[in-house]
């Protein structure tokens, strides 16, 4: 679905890792192609067409850059709304969103 900027919640920007060869190379491609993988949301609790941003903060920050306003998002599906499972270990940080999607960051 197509989510406007201002339906984003962003309350999870700073647990990303900064690589900024890697956001010229995305910005580069989202440039010339226009296409993008759908970045992952779930709706924010007790507030209508508010989404928070689980992954795809590099693309939303492209984006951004180039003057969209628009992002294609995947709604992930939760029964507990906003009470996303979320598994610390020394590597990495999973987030189970459903039964269907798991969003997996390496700790560097």
């Amino acid at each position: 679905m197509q989510l406007e900027f201002h339906q984003l919640d962003l309350r999870w920007e700073h647990l990303r890792v900064r690589q900024p060869a890697r956001q010229r190379r995305l910005l580069a491609s989202l440039a010339e192609s226009g296409k993008q993988t759908p970045i992952v949301v779930v709706a924010a609790e007790d507030q209508v067409d508010r989404y928070v941003v689980i992954d795809g903060y590099k693309r939303f920050a492209a984006l951004e850059k180039l003057g969209r306003d628009t992002v294609e998002g995947h709604v992930a599906l939760n029964s507990n709304r906003y009470s996303v499972p979320v598994r610390e270990t020394k590597d990495k940080i999973e987030i189970h969103l459903d039964a269907r999607c798991l969003v997996t960051h390496r700790r560097f």
